[in-house]
């Protein structure tokens, strides 16, 4: 599971820091966003698992297939009540908190796309929904 891989480099940070937000609901808060800034580089695996899973037809391209998945994940998410984002990250916190889950995350962890301390700031303002972001989610 290379997402997931990915996440736990996120996750330990966050869970750790703050004990406010139980690691499967900062993970099933996180996975939306993770899948769309991996863009192309999880569309065919992604199209595929929405195939098997009947969320897009066959004929369906990858690409439409894996943005349906999203899709999907966000309206599980919203059905169950999960938050969008995660409101308790401090901008402040953010640089220390991406610098251990790039050193947590790469190169140990099998995921579509490596990010650096700086991409993971990054993933940490969409994430926490808070201005200072380059990439509105």
């Amino acid at each position: 599971n290379q997402l997931r891989d990915h996440l736990n480099g996120i996750l330990k940070i966050r869970t750790n820091r703050n004990g406010t937000i139980t690691r499967g609901l900062a993970n099933a808060v996180i996975l939306p966003h993770m899948l769309v800034q991996y863009d192309t580089s999880c569309h065919k695996r992604l199209g595929k698992l929405a195939k098997k899973c009947g969320i897009a037809s066959h004929a369906t391209s990858n690409e439409v297939a894996a943005l349906k998945f999203i899709d999907w994940v966000k309206s599980m998410n919203a059905s169950m009540g999960i938050p969008e984002y995660i409101d308790c990250i401090k901008p402040e916190h953010i640089p220390g908190m991406a610098k251990n889950a790039a050193k947590e995350s790469n190169p140990l962890y099998p995921v579509p796309k490596l990010y650096n301390s700086k991409e993971l700031e990054e993933m940490y303002y969409i994430i926490g929904n808070l201005t200072g972001s380059k990439t509105k989610p």
